[in-house]
């Protein structure tokens, strides 16, 4: 788990200089190590580690590997490829040698022989990027759900690309002109903007798309092709509704089996929630029942959990009661309403985008969790848009329920989720996995009855029933569902109330053509006097939000006039 950056320069060589300066301007995704490598001065690649597998340094990035027909290789990878050990071994029997114990030399020695169709093979989550020195061809590719991010520019005859939008900041010359077409069209989807468009803020830079790769020739020309589509992977599930349960109970353990490969302890961020407690109880069970785990490092999983003191979307006492019936070590951090103007452009720089709510407490979260020196958590991310965890998914018809989770967990609301828990967990070093992001888990799903996702009054039913004598069972029968996200009435009565003085000051709030900033400052100039704001307000602060969203990222982003 790492950032990755690269330079592809046809008309001028690459300067040392710079492509440090990319590299390190993720140097908070990967505090372990970093690397950079260029070639022939047209290529440059750069990596910040975060070692997980293999934590010695022959096994840091670029990592360079020659296949055994001679042709040779240089990697940058963000990610991890969970069956490595099963890959390696395949490798190892058609003649491969290694000489590394990590997943990135797998990954490399599996595209030198199988090409593109590696991926196919990959259970995990990844960016990377791979540069044939026999044909100067790059090949990037980005996982299939886009649980790991990758970026890209074309700009002055060069190709550029990092895993984070603002490393592009780094880079000489670079045009930080905002995308104006896209704002209208931001501002109204901001909750589900990652996965309907590859264009990004930054005019010249978009994003590869999930399940898509690039291929980049060596005189410059630039493909982009999509290599997984989940329709085109789906499975025949089993006829009785009690098989059907056995087999989805088999795919998520074992979900969760892979995901403890680790050579660093490993957490969870656990909440009482259904996903979350599902996570932490499968692992729990697998560490006690001892079933084939390899590579898990230790026997102890804490979980770590934000609360809300006084907050309608507390879920402490659930929690604790949950965790103490695991056997769990649970540790606590209490969220104040206490943000500051720092900590809201901190927000801002950290999420990139558009989204109407504030990621602070999900950024603490995992600040915790790299506080007490852990790299590594496994979490419940996917969940709701696999099996129906939302109640605004219940009307829909129940024919239709598949084909709504599928828009929403593949183009919709997902993919911003993932987005926001990158970027959130990696500000502070932290690796998140995802057992419900499975791509075997993700197909059966989508090929079951979407009556065994909401039924007898349940929604997430197969679960459910999966995880009965594995799950407590105050959790497993729970019904009701609450998010993780900040509570905006309490902030705009207490700290956030000073965003509002700044932004005010601020052109782009008045002289844009999307909103009236004047009229807008008027409206809300009462209610900011009195701080009184309710939760019927909510919908009205995420608007806001937004457009104070955009407002805060233009300063940071374009005109550079506050930096963090």
């Amino acid at each position: 788990m790492c950032g990755i950056v690269g330079i592809v320069d046809f008309s001028n060589n690459v300067q040392v200089d710079e492509l440090s300066n990319f590299t390190d301007s993720l140097a908070h995704r990967g505090p372990d190590g970093r690397g950079v490598w260029t070639h022939a001065s047209r290529y440059g690649f750069g990596h910040r580690r975060l070692a997980i597998l293999d934590l010695s340094d022959n096994a840091a990035c670029p990592f360079h590997y020659t296949a055994p027909d001679g042709h040779s290789y240089v990697l940058v990878f963000n990610g991890e490829i969970y069956n490595f050990i099963e890959i390696r071994r395949e490798l190892e029997q058609l003649g491969h040698t290694f000489r590394t114990t990590s997943d990135t030399e797998v990954l490399v020695a599996a595209f030198s022989y199988w090409g593109a169709e590696c991926y196919l093979r990959f259970n995990g989550m990844w960016a990377a990027a791979i540069l044939n020195l026999s044909t100067n061809t790059v090949q990037l590719c980005r996982d299939r759900f886009g649980v790991k991010p990758l970026y890209y520019a074309i700009y002055g005859n060069r190709f550029v690309f990092a895993s984070e939008l603002k490393a592009f900041l780094a880079l000489t010359h670079f045009p930080r002109d905002l995308n104006e077409e896209l704002v209208p069209f931001s501002i109204s989807n901001s909750q589900s903007i990652e996965g309907l468009t590859d264009q990004t803020l930054f005019k010249s830079v978009r994003k590869l798309m999930a399940g898509h790769l690039i291929d980049l020739s060596a005189e410059g020309k630039v493909t982009v092709a999509r290599w997984w589509n989940t329709n085109e992977h789906l499975v025949q599930p089993p006829q009785a509704y009690g098989d059907r349960v056995e087999q989805f109970k088999a795919l998520f353990l074992d979900a969760c089996r892979v995901r403890m490969r680790s050579d660093v302890p490993i957490a969870c961020s656990f909440s009482g929630g259904i996903d979350s407690t599902a996570v932490a109880s499968s692992l729990y069970h697998l560490v006690r029942s001892q079933q084939g785990i390899e590579r898990f490092a230790g026997n102890s999983i804490r979980g770590y959990l934000s609360s809300f003191p006084g907050e309608i979307n507390d879920e402490t006492l659930i929690a604790r009661d949950a965790a103490a019936e695991l056997g769990m070590p649970l540790v606590e951090s209490a969220f104040q309403n206490d943000y500051g103007i720092d900590a809201v452009f901190e927000n801002v720089w950290v999420m990139e985008d558009l989204y109407p709510t504030l990621g602070v407490p999900v950024i603490r979260n995992y600040r915790a969790i790299a506080t007490s020196g852990t790299k590594v958590s496994i979490d419940g991310h996917g969940g709701d848009e696999l099996l129906c965890g939302y109640a605004f998914y219940l009307p829909a018809p129940i024919g239709e329920l598949n084909a709504v989770l599928y828009d929403q967990f593949h183009t919709r609301l997902l993919p911003s989720i993932l987005r926001n828990y990158d970027r959130c967990s990696m500000q502070s070093g932290i690796e998140v996995r995802m057992p419900f992001m499975d791509y075997r888990l993700v197909s059966y799903a989508f090929s079951i009855p979407p009556s065994d996702k909401a039924g007898n009054a349940y929604t997430k039913l197969i679960l459910r029933d999966a995880m009965k004598d594995i799950m407590p069972e105050r959790v497993r029968r729970r019904r009701s569902k609450i998010g993780f996200n900040s509570p905006l009435p309490t902030l705009f009565n207490h700290r956030l109330n000073n965003i509002l003085r700044l932004i005010e000051n601020s052109p782009m709030w008045h002289e844009n053509p999307w909103w009236n900033g004047r009229e807008l400052s008027t409206r809300i100039a009462t209610m900011r006097s009195t701080r009184a704001w309710i939760d019927s307000d909510s919908g009205f602060l995420a608007d806001l939000w937004i457009k104070i969203n955009l407002t805060l990222w233009y300063m940071l982003f374009v005109d550079r006039s506050f930096k963090i």
